[in-house]
Protein backbone atom coordinates (compact mmCIF):
# COMPACT_ATOMS: atom_id res chain seq x y z
CA UNK A 1 0.00 0.00 0.00
CA UNK A 2 1.71 3.06 -1.14
CA UNK A 3 0.15 6.63 0.57
CA UNK A 4 1.28 10.15 -0.64
CA UNK A 5 3.13 12.51 2.36
CA UNK A 6 3.76 15.66 0.43
CA UNK A 7 6.46 14.70 -2.25
CA UNK A 8 7.13 11.52 -0.21
CA UNK A 9 6.00 8.16 -1.18
CA UNK A 10 5.73 5.85 2.18
CA UNK A 11 4.65 2.12 1.36
CA UNK A 12 3.24 0.29 4.24
CA UNK A 13 2.61 -3.22 4.74
CA UNK A 14 -0.90 -4.61 3.85
CA UNK A 15 -2.89 -5.68 6.83
CA UNK A 16 -2.74 -9.14 7.66
CA UNK A 17 -5.66 -11.63 6.15
CA UNK A 18 -6.99 -13.57 9.08
CA UNK A 19 -6.23 -17.26 9.75
CA UNK A 20 -6.92 -20.41 11.67
CA UNK A 21 -4.82 -23.38 13.18
CA UNK A 22 -6.14 -26.26 14.87
CA UNK A 23 -4.52 -28.63 17.54
CA UNK A 24 -5.65 -32.54 18.41
CA UNK A 25 -5.97 -32.30 22.65
CA UNK A 26 -7.85 -35.51 23.44
CA UNK A 27 -9.25 -38.32 21.58
CA UNK A 28 -11.91 -40.64 24.20
CA UNK A 29 -13.60 -43.10 22.41
CA UNK A 30 -14.05 -41.82 18.92
CA UNK A 31 -14.51 -38.41 19.62
CA UNK A 32 -11.55 -35.22 19.18
CA UNK A 33 -11.28 -32.21 21.13
CA UNK A 34 -9.54 -29.85 19.55
CA UNK A 35 -8.02 -26.83 20.46
CA UNK A 36 -8.61 -23.50 17.96
CA UNK A 37 -6.42 -20.55 17.84
CA UNK A 38 -7.53 -17.86 15.52
CA UNK A 39 -4.89 -14.88 14.71
CA UNK A 40 -5.79 -11.73 13.00
CA UNK A 41 -9.61 -12.59 14.14
CA UNK A 42 -12.16 -12.73 17.23
CA UNK A 43 -14.38 -15.50 15.94
CA UNK A 44 -14.19 -19.05 14.01
CA UNK A 45 -16.78 -20.73 12.16
CA UNK A 46 -16.92 -24.07 10.83
CA UNK A 47 -18.50 -26.09 8.95
CA UNK A 48 -18.94 -30.27 8.05
CA UNK A 49 -17.40 -31.52 4.76
CA UNK A 50 -17.38 -28.46 2.92
CA UNK A 51 -15.67 -25.10 2.69
CA UNK A 52 -16.76 -22.54 5.82
CA UNK A 53 -17.97 -18.55 5.31
CA UNK A 54 -18.07 -16.05 7.34
CA UNK A 55 -22.03 -17.53 7.26
CA UNK A 56 -21.09 -20.83 9.02
CA UNK A 57 -22.14 -21.90 12.54
CA UNK A 58 -19.87 -20.08 14.93
CA UNK A 59 -17.56 -21.93 17.22
CA UNK A 60 -18.74 -21.54 21.32
CA UNK A 61 -15.16 -22.95 22.54
CA UNK A 62 -12.24 -22.42 20.75
CA UNK A 63 -9.99 -23.98 23.52
CA UNK A 64 -11.93 -27.55 24.08
CA UNK A 65 -13.70 -28.10 20.33
CA UNK A 66 -15.38 -31.41 20.45
CA UNK A 67 -16.45 -33.48 17.25
CA UNK A 68 -16.70 -37.47 15.88
CA UNK A 69 -17.01 -35.79 12.43
CA UNK A 70 -14.02 -36.75 9.34
CA UNK A 71 -13.84 -34.13 7.92
CA UNK A 72 -14.14 -30.29 9.03
CA UNK A 73 -13.58 -27.08 8.14
CA UNK A 74 -12.72 -24.01 9.77
CA UNK A 75 -12.12 -19.90 9.02
CA UNK A 76 -11.64 -17.44 11.09
CA UNK A 77 -13.51 -13.61 10.97
CA UNK A 78 -12.51 -10.29 11.94
CA UNK A 79 -15.87 -8.89 12.78
CA UNK A 80 -14.35 -5.55 13.35
CA UNK A 81 -13.41 -5.61 9.36
CA UNK A 82 -10.22 -4.60 10.18
CA UNK A 83 -9.15 -7.93 8.96
CA UNK A 84 -9.89 -9.52 5.63
CA UNK A 85 -11.05 -13.06 6.30
CA UNK A 86 -8.35 -15.76 4.91
CA UNK A 87 -8.67 -19.06 3.56
CA UNK A 88 -10.41 -21.71 5.44
CA UNK A 89 -8.49 -24.72 6.57
CA UNK A 90 -9.78 -28.32 6.32
CA UNK A 91 -9.01 -30.82 9.34
CA UNK A 92 -9.80 -34.52 8.77
CA UNK A 93 -9.76 -36.96 11.51
CA UNK A 94 -7.60 -39.90 11.91
CA UNK A 95 -9.09 -43.23 12.94
CA UNK A 96 -7.94 -46.17 14.10
CA UNK A 97 -8.31 -49.73 13.76
CA UNK A 98 -7.60 -51.93 16.35
CA UNK A 99 -7.38 -55.92 16.05
CA UNK A 100 -7.97 -59.38 18.26
CA UNK A 101 -6.91 -62.59 17.17
CA UNK A 102 -8.79 -66.02 19.26
CA UNK A 103 -9.21 -69.38 18.83
CA UNK A 104 -12.55 -71.16 18.18
CA UNK A 105 -13.64 -74.72 17.00
CA UNK A 106 -9.80 -75.54 15.80
CA UNK A 107 -9.23 -72.29 13.51
CA UNK A 108 -7.63 -68.88 14.30
CA UNK A 109 -10.36 -65.85 13.95
CA UNK A 110 -9.68 -62.06 14.19
CA UNK A 111 -11.91 -59.27 15.10
CA UNK A 112 -11.43 -55.61 13.78
CA UNK A 113 -12.85 -52.44 15.35
CA UNK A 114 -11.99 -48.65 14.52
CA UNK A 115 -12.63 -46.03 17.13
CA UNK A 116 -15.29 -43.99 15.05
CA UNK A 117 -18.19 -46.10 13.22
CA UNK A 118 -18.41 -43.74 10.25
CA UNK A 119 -15.89 -45.68 8.49
CA UNK A 120 -15.63 -48.99 7.42
CA UNK A 121 -12.88 -51.10 7.82
CA UNK A 122 -10.94 -52.74 4.82
CA UNK A 123 -8.36 -55.47 5.04
CA UNK A 124 -6.27 -58.35 3.61
CA UNK A 125 -4.35 -61.68 5.18
CA UNK A 126 -1.91 -62.14 2.00
CA UNK A 127 0.16 -59.06 1.90
CA UNK A 128 -1.68 -57.54 -0.69
CA UNK A 129 -2.42 -53.67 -0.37
CA UNK A 130 -6.31 -53.36 2.14
CA UNK A 131 -7.38 -50.23 0.23
CA UNK A 132 -7.99 -53.07 -2.13
CA UNK A 133 -9.09 -55.33 0.02
CA UNK A 134 -12.69 -56.57 1.65
CA UNK A 135 -14.71 -54.88 4.00
CA UNK A 136 -14.72 -56.22 7.10
CA UNK A 137 -17.92 -57.20 8.63
CA UNK A 138 -17.99 -59.94 11.31
CA UNK A 139 -14.93 -61.66 12.79
CA UNK A 140 -14.03 -64.02 9.97
CA UNK A 141 -11.60 -67.09 10.32
CA UNK A 142 -8.32 -67.03 8.93
CA UNK A 143 -6.37 -69.43 6.97
CA UNK A 144 -3.55 -71.38 7.54
CA UNK A 145 -1.13 -69.90 5.10
CA UNK A 146 -2.02 -66.50 6.19
CA UNK A 147 0.93 -64.84 7.63
CA UNK A 148 0.09 -61.10 7.98
CA UNK A 149 -3.12 -58.68 8.41
CA UNK A 150 -3.70 -55.48 6.86
CA UNK A 151 -5.90 -53.15 7.83
CA UNK A 152 -7.19 -49.79 6.97
CA UNK A 153 -10.09 -47.39 8.44
CA UNK A 154 -11.93 -45.60 5.37
CA UNK A 155 -14.49 -42.69 4.80
CA UNK A 156 -16.49 -43.01 1.68
CA UNK A 157 -18.30 -40.37 1.18
CA UNK A 158 -14.83 -38.24 0.46
CA UNK A 159 -12.39 -40.90 -0.28
CA UNK A 160 -10.29 -41.21 2.86
CA UNK A 161 -7.97 -43.80 4.07
CA UNK A 162 -6.30 -43.99 7.48
CA UNK A 163 -2.88 -45.03 8.63
CA UNK A 164 -2.47 -49.00 7.31
CA UNK A 165 -2.70 -51.40 10.12
CA UNK A 166 0.22 -53.78 10.05
CA UNK A 167 0.99 -56.71 11.97
CA UNK A 168 1.95 -60.55 12.26
CA UNK A 169 -0.86 -63.53 12.32
CA UNK A 170 0.06 -65.71 15.40
CA UNK A 171 0.08 -69.58 14.83
CA UNK A 172 -3.22 -71.48 15.91
CA UNK A 173 -2.60 -71.89 19.81
CA UNK A 174 -0.60 -69.06 20.00
CA UNK A 175 -1.19 -65.45 21.40
CA UNK A 176 0.66 -62.78 20.04
CA UNK A 177 3.95 -62.24 21.14
CA UNK A 178 5.01 -59.88 23.40
CA UNK A 179 7.88 -58.15 23.89
CA UNK A 180 9.93 -59.20 26.94
CA UNK A 181 12.68 -57.41 28.39
CA UNK A 182 15.11 -59.77 29.98
CA UNK A 183 17.79 -59.23 33.01
CA UNK A 184 21.56 -59.66 31.99
CA UNK A 185 23.13 -61.42 35.34
CA UNK A 186 26.47 -60.76 34.26
CA UNK A 187 26.13 -56.96 33.31
CA UNK A 188 26.67 -54.37 35.91
CA UNK A 189 23.16 -52.02 37.12
CA UNK A 190 23.48 -48.73 35.31
CA UNK A 191 21.26 -46.06 37.11
CA UNK A 192 20.72 -43.43 34.44
CA UNK A 193 19.58 -40.17 36.10
CA UNK A 194 18.74 -36.51 33.66
CA UNK A 195 19.21 -33.22 35.72
CA UNK A 196 18.58 -29.62 34.96
CA UNK A 197 20.48 -26.68 36.49
CA UNK A 198 19.55 -23.56 35.89
CA UNK A 199 22.23 -21.53 36.44
CA UNK A 200 26.20 -21.98 35.96
CA UNK A 201 26.24 -22.16 40.32
CA UNK A 202 24.00 -25.08 40.44
CA UNK A 203 26.74 -27.08 38.25
CA UNK A 204 29.53 -26.53 40.26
Amino acid sequence: IWEEEGDMQNKKPPVPKTSEAEREIARIDGTVTLKLTPSNGDVVRWEIGQPATVASAQVKDVGAFQTDEMVLYFVCEDTTGKHETGDCTKWTNKVNVQYNFYDADGLKYCELKADNPKVKIKYTTDGSNPKEGGIYLEPFAISKDAVLLQAVAYYEPVDLYGEVLSTAIPALGKEPEKEEKKIDNDKPLILQQRKSYGNNKAVY
